[in-house]
């Protein structure tokens, strides 16, 4: 019977690259995921401006505080509206570069829009 000594060794050698690739796609998924939620929020929040204020550059303050670090460029918001206010706002999460794939960037749009009533009353604190 031959010794079995390094087989462990081995089969780490060769397990290793796919926990590694799924551990960094799970990483990705989440970045993705986080940026969703936070678009959604910051056009959410931004819509509730636009209908109390209309569309004024508060829109944008409000968007990018809850934006806070989240990188976004600038133009990459709208409002439009009458009766109805509509906030968009865009970007993208920058992908991690895997050891493969070293001279192509991977970026992942991630967009929101949210439309919400116009309100035409006095505003109470």
């Amino acid at each position: 019977m031959k010794s079995e000594r390094g087989s462990e060794l081995i089969e780490f050698i060769g397990m290793f690259p796919l926990v590694l690739l799924g551990l960094t796609i799970a990483i990705q998924l989440m970045f993705v995921v986080y940026t969703d939620v936070m678009i959604t929020a910051a056009v959410y929040t931004g819509a509730r401006v636009a209908a109390v204020e209309g569309c004024s550059p508060a829109v944008e303050e409000a968007i990018e505080t809850v934006l806070g670090t989240l990188e976004v460029e600038a133009g990459s918001y709208s409002c439009s509206g009458g009766d109805t206010m509509t906030v968009h706002a865009a970007t993208e999460v920058q992908g991690i570069p895997m050891p493969f794939d070293i001279h192509k960037k991977i970026d992942y749009p991630v967009r929101g829009a949210t439309t919400i009533v116009r309100y035409e009353g006095e505003v109470r604190p």
